[in-house]
């Protein structure tokens, strides 16, 4: 099974505790997938994630590799959502 799969199936709170719990090979692309939920939704108040995307290099003094972190996370937020969708 795919990590986002994984996630979508069970949730933020059991991926939380797996990771605690095992080291395997599924644990890395899941502690990326929970950090990349909690970096978006810190980002996602105000005008939202994609304007900070857009904007946070110039308004918000963000370097390129923070904001490459934030495009990268709201494409694992996206697949987890994509997977939800296929399986209904």
């Amino acid at each position: 099974m795919k990590a986002n799969e994984f996630f979508k199936k069970v949730g933020i709170e059991a991926v939380r505790s797996y990771v605690a719990a095992y080291e395997d090979a599924l644990t890395g692309d899941l502690k990326r997938l929970v950090e990349s939920h909690e970096l978006v939704e810190k980002y996602k108040r105000g005008r939202g994630i994609r304007f900070r995307v857009r904007w946070g290099m110039y308004r918000y003094g963000d370097t390129q590799e923070f904001n490459d972190r934030l495009k990268q996370a709201i494409a694992d937020v996206e697949s987890c959502m994509e997977v939800s969708s296929e399986s209904n």
